[in-house]
């Protein structure tokens, strides 16, 4: 694992800071907010220099991963040469990406009348995180970037989990990058979610959150040995898009559904890394889930007093923590040392009682120790991850090359949406006479609530009424969602950005839309549907991306089907002369099942004859896709940022 934060670089340097409850790597900022002076978990000193040869990822979000990345550089490159860079994949977590860079782009262009010459929009897209790892490593399995909001990182280490039982990987680099920015920070201020004192989890005296950023990676194999990820556990609220259920419904699915996926009962769990941002709200329903699943004696902390909340790649930064508890376990005869719960002791009587870590905490673990961590983000996505060493492990070996699966998907049910082709008949004509798409206003969304619909974006409308159309085509609702798109609501960002260069107050209700779930979040709410569900971008990949990561959740729950949800909008003019895409409206949504009636897939990475590189299609490769499933053709491949896959009927 390379991690970098608050508490310092490499894992040799922070243990001894977080497991002693260090506070001092906390500074003052007054550069960010107008009229607020904010304490920030910041990383400090030099960073390393992204190389020439990737300069358009040259932004502080891809140099705190190169940080990180750089400390597991050796057993990354032993496991390229072993296996093959077609065998390695990459699934990095962020909520911020490049916004700090597409901000000092904005003052230039306000200054200037032009963008910086040095920005680029890789640096600024989702998708681009995991493609600046992808590239420096010079691999070429499945990339892209989890984009959950504050449960990103978790849900990377769970993808990568799932690649490699599937076969689809032998080795996966997996993790998480966050980085500060004016946009976060106003926006969780207009939210009155961010304390102007050091974060202060389950006392009656919280204020809010204290910031912070990072990155925390890992090396992700199959074999036994070190720490293992256990169990995970997945949940949507469908409750509100910046406020979790207040019950703590979801956090409970969450923990219940992680635990079952380790095979073991709340008795096996030997501590509990918290959420806990410190705001009224988590900390409540929290606490309250918390005692229901495991009563008042489980020793549990929040370590974001401690480097702040990393938001998107918090929940890879925890588990980055766990990994440390664990890997002091194993040469500390069965005790494991506590995360301390670093507060000022006052306890709120309102909230549920669990047990807080005290410093110098420490847990006897006879059978081998086995931890949790939570994460729960905008949109009501929640993942819980169970990580566990035991005493009797087997030592790590090189990953082993395993012949490349061919896999098997059906499509049960589909429905598409873009100007001038609303309704099946029309897209079938396409199909067989496709044409370029046009651009036009949104559908109605007649599906959506109305207060929810007035506050929807052009791509919302888009993608919610796909989903919607699909459900209704299969007579089910309750299933696990896929949200993929290159640029999801970077046009939202982008306004919100222009806003906090200019130094005006940004409209809450916004803020909450510029995450990229936000579309996911949404349709979980507008359909009541509490499964399981995350969103992604892999730049020109995305709906490889998304495909794979329908299949990760396949491999995860066999038994319930996967809306993979895909659209994008064009481009605001901002940045659309720097991005190669071929601008286009539209929405697509594919029900995938592993079994049943419907057209069934078989689906590789790196076979079939793909188009060459320079044939141009004015349509996204999800619509090819489409194209294809209604001609009847017997195969399709597709080639994008030179990863090539195929499609066949079976």
């Amino acid at each position: 694992m390379g991690m970098i934060n608050a508490l310092g670089s490499g894992s040799e340097e922070i243990a001894p800071r977080l497991l002693a409850g260090d506070q001092s790597g906390f500074r003052e900022r007054d550069d960010l907010v107008p009229g607020r002076t904010l304490l920030l978990g910041e990383v400090k000193g030099p960073l390393p220099e992204i190389p020439e040869r990737l300069r358009r990822y040259a932004c502080r979000n891809n140099r705190l991963a190169l940080a990180a990345l750089e400390q597991i550089d050796e057993p990354i490159r032993e496991a390229i040469r072993a296996v093959g860079p077609t065998r390695v994949g990459v699934v990095v977590g962020t909520s911020t990406s490049g916004v700090g860079d597409a901000e000092a782009a904005l003052r230039h262009k306000a200054e200037t009348g032009g963008l910086d010459p040095s920005f680029h929009y890789d640096q600024l897209e989702f998708g681009g995180a995991a493609g600046f790892v992808a590239d420096w490593l010079g691999v070429s399995g499945p990339v892209f970037s989890l984009s959950t909001a504050c449960s990103s990182g978790a849900r990377a280490l769970a993808s990568a989990r799932s690649l490699l039982a599937l076969g689809l990987c032998d080795a996966v680099v997996a993790g998480a990058v966050d980085s500060l920015c004016g946009l976060t920070t106003n926006g969780f201020s207009v939210l009155q979610a961010i304390s102007d004192e050091l974060t202060n989890p389950c006392s009656v005296n919280r204020k809010g959150l204290t910031l912070g950023e990072g990155a925390a990676l890992f090396l992700v194999t199959p074999e036994a040995g070190g720490v293992q990820l256990r169990g995970v556990g997945e949940s949507s609220e469908a409750h509100h898009m910046s406020a979790p259920d207040p019950d703590g419904l979801g956090a409970e699915a969450a923990m219940r559904a992680a635990l079952s996926d380790a095979g073991v009962e709340p008795g096996a769990v030997h501590y509990l890394n918290l959420h806990g941002t410190g705001t009224p709200l988590n900390d409540s329903m929290e606490c309250a889930a918390t005692s229901r699943v495991f009563g008042p004696a489980l020793p549990c902390s929040s370590s974001k007093s401690l480097v702040g909340h990393t938001l998107g790649a918090a929940g890879a930064m925890e588990a980055g923590f766990c990994w440390l508890m664990l890997d002091a376990v194993r040469g500390a005869r069965g005790e494991l040392p506590l995360v301390p719960h670093c507060w000022d002791g006052v306890r709120d009587p309102e909230l549920a009682e669990i047990h807080l870590a005290a410093k110098g905490e420490s847990v006897r673990c006879d059978s081998g120790a086995l931890v949790m961590t939570n994460s729960f983000g905008f949109g009501g996505n929640n993942c819980t991850l169970v990580l566990g060493v035991s005493e009797a492990a087997e030592p790590a070996v090189e990953p082993t090359v395993r012949p490349d699966p061919e896999i098997a998907a059906t499509v049960e049910a589909w429905s598409a949406w873009a100007p001038g082709l609303v309704d099946r008949d029309a897209w079938r004509k396409w199909a067989a006479a496709p044409s370029r798409i046009g651009d036009g206003g949104p559908p109605d969304a007649r599906f959506i609530p109305a207060m929810l619909r007035r506050r929807c974006t052009p791509l919302t409308r888009i993608v919610v009424t796909a989903a919607f159309d699909c459900c209704d085509e299969a007579r089910r609702r309750d299933v696990r969602t896929v949200f993929a798109s290159r640029h999801g609501s970077i046009n939202e960002s982008i306004d919100l950005i222009e806003a906090v260069v200019s130094r005006e107050k940004i409209s809450p209700m916004k803020f909450s839309h510029t995450v990229h779930n936000a579309q996911a979040g949404l349709f979980s709410i507008a359909a009541g549907n509490r499964e399981a569900s995350s969103s992604l971008a892999a730049q020109g990949d995305t709906f490889l991306g998304g495909f794979v990561e329908a299949l990760c959740h396949l491999q995860r729950e066999p038994d319930r089907p996967v809306l993979l949800i895909l659209g994008d909008v064009p481009l605001a003019p901002t940045f659309a002369p720097l991005c190669d895409e071929v601008p286009a409206s539209y929405g697509l949504a594919l029900l995938l099942t592993t079994g049943g009636e419907g057209t069934r897939l078989g689906f590789r990475i790196g076979g079939g004859d793909a188009p060459s590189p320079s044939e141009e299609r004015p349509w996204p490769d999800a619509l090819e896709f489409l194209r294809w499933l209604l001609s009847g053709e017997p195969s399709v491949s597709l080639e994008s940022r030179g990863r090539r896959t195929s499609w066949t009927r079976r």
